[in-house]
C-alpha cells in the first residue's frame, strides 16, 4: 500500500503539467498576417490622445497612473510605426487595442501587464517570471511569447512604464532596426518577410543604471528638438540636462533631468549673499521667515552699514576658515565658502538644495550633482573630517538627509538622485567609515576624468600624450 501511495505522488505533478499547451515556433507578424497590439489606456478613447497627454501631465508627483499610461502609448505608437516599415505593410494590418476590448483569437503584442480578466492567463505566467527576477532595477525588463489554442504572441514588459518603453525598443533592435541620428535618414529598418517566434523568455536589466550627457547649464545654452528627444530615447539614454523646453518629452522617454550646474558647492552660499531669514537681533528683516538658526556668539549686526544682513554678518563662524583655501572670500568654482565642521551651515546649504528642488529653478530636475572642489576648507576641525572624499561623501550624506526629511513631511513627492563628481585621474578611497543611516540607493560618485583620448583604451601606455597620466595614477 505504502509503495502504491509513493507512485501517486510522483506521478501527480506530471500528470498535472501535460495539460498546458507546449510553446511551438509561430509566426508573429508578417506581410500577411495581422498583429494586434495591446495595452491599457485607462480613460482615453484612442492610443492617440494617451500619448498627446504627456505635455499636460504632472511628471514630478506621486501620482503615476497618467504617466503609465501615455509611456505605454507612446510604446504602442512606436511599435506599430516599426513594424509597418520592416514589413512595408499598412499600420491597419497592426491596429493598437485598449486591453478591455482585446481580441480572443489571432496574434497579439501586449504591452505592460494589463489587469483585464481576459488576458489573465497570459498575464500570470509572465508575473510569475517577474518574481524570480532578483533585480529591482526599474528599468529591467522582460519579452516573453505565449502560444495558446487561439492566441498568440509576445508580452512586453518592464518593471515601469519606461520598462515598456525599453522592451519595444530591444525587441525592435534584435531585429536589426537602428537609431544612429536624430531623424528618418539616422536611422536603419531592415525589410523582413517575417518574425518568427518560439519559447522566449528574457529578462534584460541594463549594466549602465545612468547612460547619457553631462552638459554645462552655464555654458551651454542650445535646445534640442523633439528628433533629438526621439533619439535619446529609443536608444534608451536617460540622462540629461534641465535646460529644455519640452521636459515633458524627455519625462516621457523616461529620462532623468539633472540641475547640469558644476558650481552648486560655491555658488548657493556666499559670504556676501543676503541672509533669508528674520532673524531676531536684526530689524530690516520682518519679511523673511522665521530663522531656524541660534543667534550666533559672533554677531556683530550690520557691520558695513548696507541696510541688509549678509551670511557672513549673520553667522561668521560659518566662514571661519583658512585664507588659503578660502582665496579671501573670491567667487570660483572649484572653491567652497562654507565650512564643513558648522553643522548649521551645511543644513542651510542642503535646505537652499531642497527649496529650489520644491520652489525655485529646479522643479523638473530629478539628479543633484556636486562636484568636488578644488579645494576645501582647511581650518583644524575640517581637517579632522577626513580626505576629500570623506568631505564630498558627507556633504552629499547632508543632502540626502535634507531630502529625505522633505519627502516625509510630504512636501517632496519624486524621487531624487545624488551624484557626486570627482575630476582627477584618479582618487583615494574614503578613510573614515560611513553612516548607519547613509543610504546609497540614490546616490552615485563619478570619476570624472575629463579630456582624454578614445582612441586608446584608458589606461593605454601606448597613448603618450593624454591616457598615459591615468595609466601612471591608476
Amino acid at each position: 500500500m505504502r509503495s502504491h501511495l509513493r507512485l501517486l505522488v510522483i506521478l501527480f505533478p506530471l500528470i498535472v503539467g501535460s495539460c498546458s499547451q507546449k510553446e511551438q515556433l509561430f509566426t508573429l507578424a508578417d506581410t500577411q498576417t495581422s498583429c494586434s497590439i495591446v495595452l491599457d489606456l485607462g480613460p482615453y478613447s484612442t492610443v492617440q490622445d494617451a500619448q498627446n497627454a504627456y505635455s499636460s501631465i504632472n511628471w514630478f508627483d506621486d501620482k503615476y497612473k497618467q504617466d503609465n499610461i501615455s509611456q505605454t502609448a507612446l510604446a504602442a505608437l512606436e511599435l506599430q510605426e516599426y513594424l509597418s516599415h520592416i514589413f512595408n505593410i499598412p499600420k491597419t494590418h497592426l491596429p493598437i487595442i485598449d486591453a478591455k476590448n482585446a481580441p480572443d483569437t489571432g496574434n497579439m503584442i501586449i504591452l505592460g501587464l494589463p489587469g483585464e480578466s481576459s488576458l489573465k492567463q497570459i498575464i500570470k505566467p509572465v508575473k510569475k517570471y517577474w518574481r524570480k527576477s532578483k533585480s529591482a532595477s526599474d528599468q529591467a525588463i522582460r519579452l516573453d511569447s505565449f502560444y495558446g489554442t487561439t492566441r498568440r504572441g509576445m508580452v512586453l514588459s518592464g518593471r515601469t512604464a519606461t520598462g515598456n518603453l525599453y522592451a519595444v525598443y530591444e525587441l525592435l533592435s534584435r531585429y536589426g532596426v537602428r537609431w544612429f541620428k536624430p531623424g528618418a535618414d539616422g536611422e536603419f529598418v531592415p525589410r523582413m518577410k517575417k518574425i518568427d517566434i518560439f519559447s522566449i523568455h528574457d529578462f534584460v536589466d541594463p549594466e549602465m543604471k545612468v547612460r547619457g550627457y553631462w552638459m554645462d547649464a552655464r555654458r551651454e545654452a542650445n535646445q534640442g528638438d523633439i528628433e533629438f528627444y526621439k533619439w535619446l530615447g529609443r536608444n534608451r539614454i536617460n540622462l540629461f540636462w534641465n535646460n529644455e523646453k519640452d521636459v515633458a518629452a524627455l519625462k516621457q522617454r523616461g529620462i532623468l533631468l539633472n540641475t547640469g550646474r558644476k558650481d552648486l558647492i560655491s555658488t548657493l552660499i556666499k559670504p556676501e549673499y543676503n541672509y533669508r531669514y528674520n532673524h531676531p537681533n536684526f530689524p530690516n528683516d520682518d519679511h523673511f521667515p522665521m530663522d531656524p538658526f541660534m543667534v550666533s556668539d559672533s554677531f556683530r549686526g550690520d557691520s558695513d552699514d548696507d541696510q541688509f544682513l549678509s551670511y557672513k554678518e549673520a553667522h561668521p563662524e560659518w566662514f571661519d576658515t583658512t585664507s588659503d583655501s578660502m582665496h579671501d572670500g573670491s567667487a570660483t568654482i572649484w572653491v567652497p565658502h562654507i565650512c564643513l565642521s558648522k553643522s548649521d551651515a551645511v543644513r542651510e546649504f542642503s535646505q537652499i538644495i531642497v527649496d529650489k528642488l520644491l520652489y525655485g529653478e529646479w522643479q523638473t530636475c530629478d539628479i543633484i550633482d556636486l562636484w568636488e572642489p578644488d579645494y576645501w576648507c582647511s581650518c583644524e576641525k575640517c581637517q579632522q573630517m577626513g580626505n576629500n572624499a570623506d568631505k564630498l561623501l558627507y556633504m552629499m550624506y547632508k543632502i540626502n538627509q535634507s531630502i529625505h526629511f522633505a519627502k516625509e513631511a510630504g512636501t517632496l513627492k519624486r524621487p531624487i538622485y545624488v551624484h557626486g563628481y570627482i575630476s582627477h585621474f584618479a582618487a583615494d578611497p574614503p578613510s573614515i567609515k560611513l553612516p548607519k543611516d547613509f543610504n546609497g540607493q540614490n546616490m552615485a560618485v563619478y570619476l570624472f576624468t575629463g579630456p582624454r583620448c578614445y582612441n586608446h583604451y584608458i589606461i593605454s601606455p601606448g597613448c603618450t600624450a593624454i591616457n598615459i597620466w591615468f595609466s601612471r595614477s591608476i
